[in-house]
């Protein structure tokens, strides 16, 4: 079989002699051979999250052509900070700091160029989706009332940054503490002692783990009630975060206190999605990636209706792109010769002229003369090739 060595085009004289002795017996052509290179194929499939502020690297890798490539983009950007590097040992990768401003709440498409080094017209394309993850955002933006007098307790939620988080949390009632169990889900919890009844500004302060660590600030309304007291309550605390074009699980709102049924309404919610009155909250988003308030009311059954209100954060993705390739290497075929060349065409061979079987004792020439063609090879492809080797610089 040809290697890449003998890429080239080869004018292959071909004879073909008939039963008799004259001269119109005698046909004879001059047939073109081409070596083709191997097609090149992008072997990265997916690139890591970058975070703001901190070091990035991404190896590029592919096989195919002369086993050597560059890289570039094609008709793409990079995040702020980010750009194409090529090491001293030739491979290929991404790397650098992502700024601050790159976060996002949508991925970057990242169209990358593989072009063979020996062989340009040789290439191939892929598309990967980048994250930068987005700033820190505490979820919980309600937490539920409490009765004098009882144990309380309320999960916290976050997103973005660089997990896990920690919390902390001033002007609690008595008897209340920020605190994570023995799984690492952080907590308001505790028992609250009797004649504490009233309202609490609460504030919250999430943190991540990133050495430039980020912060995040809520304010929460704590409502502590006195033994007994009529009163209603939303008690789901936070909203979790959904992609653009896909459906949110469903998700049902809870209360407590009053009578029920409770019946639910909403504003604020991202096209697509609905709150129904007996509190399910479903549909398929269909809104742009952000950040959405929404304000939520329920209303028990009684008599003279108890209401309450609570507003959450709800935080909208845009989808990933998926790896997409595309392969320009593919060499011209030639008509009449596939069942001829079934082991040359393998090879990434590819001959032309008018006559099949001239083309078939071609074949036969050619691969008789291999040996001899070796050396004509190499000084059409212009020099040996080297392979290359990569380095995972993660």
């Amino acid at each position: 079989m040809p290697g890449i060595e003998d890429v080239g085009t080869y004018d292959v004289p071909v004879e073909v002699a008939g039963s008799g002795t004259t001269a119109n017996n005698v046909a004879r052509q001059v047939l073109t051979l081409s070596v083709e290179p191997p097609p090149i194929t992008i072997t990265v499939s997916e690139l890591p999250d970058g975070y703001p502020n901190r070091d990035y690297s991404a190896p590029l890798s592919a096989t195919g052509g002369s086993g050597q490539h560059t890289w570039s983009l094609n008709n793409s950007e990079l995040p702020d900070g980010l750009e194409l590097n090529r090491a001293s040992d030739g491979s290929w990768s991404i790397v650098g700091m992502p700024e601050k401003s790159a976060s996002r709440l949508a991925p970057y498409a990242v169209t990358l160029l593989a072009t063979d080094v020996m062989f340009p017209s040789v290439t191939a394309t892929i598309t990967l989706s980048l994250w930068i993850v987005p700033d820190l955002s505490i979820l919980t933006t309600n937490i539920p009332s409490g009765v004098s007098g009882t144990p309380y307790d309320t999960t916290l939620q976050s997103f973005g940054g660089i997990a896990p988080y920690t919390y902390a949390a001033t002007n609690l009632p008595p008897g209340l503490s920020v605190f994570a169990d023995a799984g690492g889900v952080w907590h308001i919890g505790g028992v609250l002692p009797l004649d504490v009844a009233g309202s609490y500004d609460v504030t919250l302060t999430a943190t991540d783990s990133d050495s430039l660590a980020q912060t995040d600030i809520m304010r929460l309304m704590l409502m502590v009630n006195e033994p007994e007291t009529p009163s209603i309550a939303v008690i789901t605390t936070y909203l979790s975060p959904v992609t653009n074009g896909e459906s949110y699980a469903p998700f049902m709102f809870e209360a407590s206190g009053g009578t029920a049924p409770y019946t639910w309404s909403a504003a604020g919610l991202p096209a697509g999605l609905t709150l129904y009155s007996n509190g399910l909250l479903a549909g398929t988003v269909e809104a742009d990636a952000g950040e959405y308030t929404i304000t939520v009311q329920v209303r028990d059954s009684s008599a003279t209706p108890l209401v309450a209100t609570a507003n959450y954060l709800l935080i909208v993705t845009a989808g990933s792109t998926a790896a997409v390739t595309g392969d320009d290497s593919t060499p011209a075929s030639s008509a009449g010769l596939s069942s001829a060349l079934v082991g040359a065409a393998a090879a990434g061979c590819s001959m032309s002229g008018s006559d099949d079987g001239l083309m078939m004792l071609a074949v036969l020439i050619f691969l008789a003369s291999m040996t001899a063609l070796r050396v004509r090879a190499a000084r059409h492809a212009g020099a040996r090739v080297s392979s290359n080797t990569g380095r995972n610089t993660a």
